[in-house]
């Protein structure tokens, strides 16, 4: 499993692409949207687990951690672990 996209860049400023800071040139910490991981996987057969492992695992984390991310916001790419392929996305 790795992270990887916006959540795993280290924190810098940036001006967002709203327009009220972009016009202001105001600057913010860089901006995550959603998380992403890339799986490797084995079998086909555990996509359903691995969706509701997902669904769990967000559940747990927000009343914890205050706000984060919805479950729509955690794109799960899926790998074959003999060839590396890409295989999609978990929705």
């Amino acid at each position: 499993m790795a992270l990887f996209g916006s959540v795993a860049r280290p924190l810098t400023r940036e001006v967002p692409r709203f327009q009220p800071y972009r016009r202001l040139g105001i600057e913010q910490l860089h901006e995550c949207k959603d998380v992403d991981l890339a799986v490797w996987i084995t079998d086909l057969a555990c996509l359903s687990d691995l969706g509701r492992a997902r669904n769990q695992a967000v559940s747990q984390v927000a009343p914890a951690a205050g706000p984060g991310v919805a479950h729509h916001q955690v794109d799960i790419f899926l790998f074959d672990f003999a060839s590396d392929t890409y295989l999609g996305r978990l929705c």
